[in-house]
């Protein structure tokens, strides 16, 4: 393979990792716009759900690393 086939793959391996990213955290984005429905738009409503968001943004960290 020629140098530029090697860069194309490269690309394409890159992008390749960024939509399995995406298609990863697509899931949890609508499990927490679920949540937030079903209790409500007030800030004090949402707060019980505070543990819940931080494993949510915790999760989303953990998929950004790798």
């Amino acid at each position: 393979m020629d140098a530029s086939l090697m860069a194309r793959m490269k690309e394409l391996e890159d992008e390749n990792r960024r939509l399995k990213k995406m298609h990863a955290q697509e899931p949890l984005k609508v499990e927490i716009v679920d949540e937030a429905l079903t209790h409500g738009s007030d800030f004090r409503a949402l707060l019980p759900l505070w543990p819940v968001f931080m494993g949510y943004v915790l999760s989303f960290i953990y998929v950004g690393i790798y």
